[in-house]
């Protein structure tokens, strides 16, 4: 299979962007996706087959919102294969694969630590990849859910198990060999925001340009302010109630 970006339609204002919702959250919350999208977005274009593979559902979401800035060559597969993690795996294999491409993995980290084998096997193979992990302190989309259901669900979000590990992936992929960044926009001020998503973006491209396995940690809030308006856990049912309602009358 060609794995090599081509080029592809912008997403046109007449077309499958007039379907897509405002964006949500706070101006702060806006600004801070805005500004890290638009710094992956500036450090991909720089490369001649840039692919991304994204893993991440709520990181995925933020990535969504600025779709229109990433270059048009940008080959981009948005599944994990119904399991969360296995996107290490995927750009593992794409990065061995295909030794043009410029592959970076996104993903969130509780995805990280179920696709851990996939790390090793990306510093055995010394796999040309790039891996950006969002650190939001757990699992936020299965947070949301649990907290919209009308009866308990994975304990109303109180169970550890949502929570993420206190191994950090940064921690850990300097343990197994690899090199990592971490940059932190949990306490970015608005003067500072600019500063943190021009680092991203320096360290997006001098990690795609090392071609060699490398992590970036990035840290963002994990409370719903800045996810507001990603991973909808309401809406979905209206349309079957509605058939219901008639078939009954």
């Amino acid at each position: 299979t060609n794995l090599l970006p081509t080029s592809r339609p912008a997403w046109v204002a007449d077309g499958t962007a007039r379907h897509r919702p405002a964006p949500a959250g706070s101006p702060a919350a806006r600004e801070t996706r805005d500004c890290i999208g638009r710094a992956i977005a500036a450090a991909l274009a720089e490369f001649r087959h840039p692919v991304l593979v994204d893993d991440g559902q709520m990181f995925g979401g933020l990535l969504a919102e600025v779709h229109d800035r990433f270059p048009e060559r940008l080959r981009i597969y948005g599944d994990h294969g119904g399991f969360v993690g296995a996107g290490i795996s995927y750009a593992t294999g794409c990065a061995l694969g295909t030794p043009e491409a410029s592959v970076l993995c996104s993903l969130g980290d509780e995805a990280f630590g179920n696709g851990m084998q996939g790390l090793i096997a990306a510093v055995e193979q010394q796999a040309p990849v790039t891996f950006l992990v969002c650190c939001n302190g757990g699992s936020v989309s299965l947070t949301k859910q649990a907290s919209s259901e009308p009866h308990r669900l994975f304990d109303d979000g109180a169970e550890p198990f949502l929570v993420s590990s206190p191994v950090t992936p940064f921690s850990l992929s300097k343990a197994i060999g690899m090199n990592a960044d971490r940059i932190d926009f949990t306490t970015a001020a608005e003067a500072t925001l600019q500063t943190l998503a021009d680092e991203l973006e320096e360290s997006v491209r001098k990690a795609l340009n090392s071609r060699t396995p490398h992590l970036i940690e990035l840290r963002l809030a994990g409370d719903s302010g800045m996810w507001e308006g990603i991973w909808l856990t309401a809406g979905f049912d209206e349309r079957p109630a509605r058939r219901q309602e008639v078939a009954e009358r």
